[in-house]
């Protein structure tokens, strides 16, 4: 499986439009945060929406090591 395919999921179906969940938007955020294309402040995250066990199982589809590491300083 190519990675595009891997990285399409999390999306809901709203009329005509796919909409990124909340926990896929901020993987979305993180990951370019990771390969720096993407500068936002950690501590400005407002995590209140994020379903912690949805995001802890939709981050294991991710195995790029800056990734990873940026996951573990959220400490969600």
């Amino acid at each position: 499986m190519s990675f595009r395919k891997k990285i399409l999921f999390g999306f809901v179906k709203i009329d005509k439009f796919l909409i990124a969940t909340p926990e896929k938007a901020l993987i979305d955020e993180l990951y370019f945060m990771s390969k720096n294309l993407r500068k936002i402040y950690l501590k400005d995250l407002d995590l209140s929406l994020i379903n912690k066990v949805k995001f802890k199982k939709l981050i294991k589809k991710y195995n790029f090591m800056p990734f990873k590491n940026l996951i573990k300083k959220l400490k969600i």
